[in-house]
């Protein structure tokens, strides 16, 4: 039978013994009077009949700051009255069910019972605000995701916590790939060795199948605003995964490229009638020049792959030269042919009025109307991209532009690294890493996960240090709301376990002085009797079991968002 929605309206506010509003109590509710026996009592997720996995610990839900109650479910059998004590001690406070099992859009103050799958009386008064705040941080990604019209992304930027497949941004990946069957799902996990993410690793492919920008449905190609595509003076590095119907085309197949009409020419890249990758260049912005691949690229008709060139207009010894590449990953690159290099040294004009844009050129698709699955432009070897690496990201000229067709693709970017922190090396934080850590696949949240790592620091030092992290990972993805993670503990085998401990109460702090969102990890470990047998591997990192504890917190915030905030 369906559970009862509690309280009801003349229930939702609960006095003290002295007439007072209570306020971040902990409520622990029971099915009888006397109190005797504790109501199995469950996470309001709008369904009427409760998950047994939704059960709230011990009973317990908290008090809003305002005294109020948060909406929960009852047992199974339609149960009307519950009986509650808060803070352990004072009268037994009758609650009542809504006069029906009504279903309604959750409140951010939810957060207080349906994020949390356990109960720390210790710190609720701390934790409580920035649980709600985590919640309401979530929002735009569960909106997104409902909707389903547009790929986005969660950026995690943490250490050796969360880089594994069986850490918790990977089986929160798995997670929502069960939840949102229609959306494809990729989780991409950074790589210190080529200090950029590797090989996507397909959680799940969407009801509607690959994602791309389709070049025959429309006239016209996407192209970033100028304003947004700044100019690469020297090395040019430009990638492009596109599906070509025939890769020795009728007519050449102009790829991607920062070049106009007469006048505003730059640079394109190319695929000629005889399947050789070229690069295209202009230095006074009308008279074009052509380099092409020694061989062709051979690749097959109607197979989608990668294909790259690196053009440096002067290598210091008064040469340009220009390598091509394929690659069906991405990563690997195999080169077509040979090094071009030539004599004379030259400076690429910098069309200023026009954007980089993918498709076609100067406004028109390639007659060959190319499927365009994602771009890379950059600096070369492992500088950032300057340009969102998915066609949807990419505005259209007009209405005639190609359309993105396929399911939707939300890209777990996980930038954890082992070893990782904000202090000392400061590899997360690190000015120069950082625009590799944050490429943008259309961000909607961000969680930044770090401590463990962060050694002996503590306090106003070690907070003054997280602060301007955060700042230039939101400088990075402005549109990206910031959730923290106070870490898992360490057991007292960890050299730095006190420090740890502090940096948590530290966060928490943080948190709640800049009205962040906070999911308190370390918490949902103390609060289980034998956690470090139980829910760890070493004196540092989660087993298993722990990894399943921390993704349940996460996830818990994710399920209790309101998408309409």
């Amino acid at each position: 039978m369906a559970s009862r929605l509690f309280p009801d309206s003349g229930s939702r506010y609960i006095l003290r013994p002295d007439g007072s509003q209570a306020s971040n109590g902990v409520i622990v509710y029971y099915l009888d009077a006397a109190a005797q026996n504790r109501a199995p009592v469950y996470v309001d997720r709008g369904v009427g009949t409760p998950d047994p996995a939704d059960a709230l610990l011990n009973s317990q839900t908290h008090l809003d700051g305002y005294g109020g109650q948060v909406d929960f479910r009852g047992p199974s059998d339609d149960t009307d009255v519950l009986y509650a004590i808060v803070d352990g001690s004072g009268p037994v406070i009758r609650v009542a069910a809504a006069p029906e099992p009504r279903l309604r859009a959750l409140e951010s103050s939810v957060g207080d019972a349906a994020s949390v799958a356990y109960v720390d009386a210790a710190v609720a008064p701390a934790a409580t605000a920035g649980q709600r705040a985590a919640i309401a941080a979530f929002s735009p990604l569960k909106r997104a995701l409902n909707a389903a019209s547009t790929s986005v992304a969660l950026q995690v930027l943490g250490d050796s916590t969360g880089n594994d497949g069986d850490e918790w941004p990977a089986l929160l990946s798995q997670q929502l790939a069960a939840a949102y069957p229609t959306w494809s799902v990729h989780r991409r996990v950074w790589s210190d060795t080529d200090q950029a993410y590797g090989i996507p690793t397909v959680v799940s492919t969407g009801t509607a199948g690959a994602r791309y920008m389709d070049c025959a449905t429309g006239t016209a190609t996407r192209q970033m605003p100028a304003s947004a595509s700044p100019n690469l003076s020297g090395t040019i590095d430009v990638r492009i995964k596109a599906t070509l119907s025939d890769w020795t085309p009728p007519s050449q197949a102009i790829l991607a490229g920062r070049s106009g009409a007469g006048g505003t020419r730059g640079w394109y890249l190319l695929v000629n009638t005889a399947g050789n990758v070229g690069f295209v260049y202009s230095t006074d912005g009308t008279a074009l020049t052509t380099v092409l691949s020694t061989t062709p690229a051979a690749i097959v008709d109607g197979s989608t792959s990668w294909v790259r060139a690196v053009f440096t207009p002067d290598d210091g010894a008064g040469n340009k030269v220009t390598n091509f590449y394929k690659s069906t990953d991405g990563v690997t690159w195999t080169q077509i042919g040979t090094t071009v290099t030539t004599a004379g040294a030259v400076v690429l004009n910098n069309p200023a009025t026009i954007g980089y844009e993918i498709g076609g050129n100067a406004g028109g698709v390639a007659p060959i109307q190319p499927r365009i699955h994602e771009v890379w432009i950059s600096a070369g070897g492992s500088s950032p991209t300057v340009v969102p690496p998915l066609p949807e990201h990419w505005p259209r000229i007009n209405a005639n532009s190609a359309q993105i067709v396929g399911a939707p693709v939300l890209t777990i970017v996980n930038g954890s690294m082992p070893g990782a922190g904000i202090t000392g090396a400061g590899y997360l934080s690190d000015a120069t890493r950082l625009p590799k850590l944050t490429p943008n696949y259309g961000q909607a949240l961000t969680i930044l996960s770090t401590s463990h790592n962060d050694t002996n620091r503590t306090g106003l030092n070690w907070v003054q240090t997280y602060d301007a992290w955060r700042a230039a990972v939101q400088a990075q993805l402005p549109m990206a709301p910031v959730v923290l993670i106070a870490q898992n503990p360490e057991t007292n085998a960890a050299t730095w376990y006190v420090e740890h401990a502090q940096r948590r109460a530290d966060l928490l702090a943080y948190a709640r002085a800049q009205r962040l969102g906070i999911i308190d990890v370390y918490a949902a470990f103390t609060a289980i009797t034998g956690w470090e047998t139980s829910h760890m591997l070493d004196s540092i990192h989660p087993n298993p079991t722990g990894s399943a504890l921390w993704t349940a917190q996460v996830k818990a915030s994710f399920d209790s968002a309101n998408p309409a905030y």
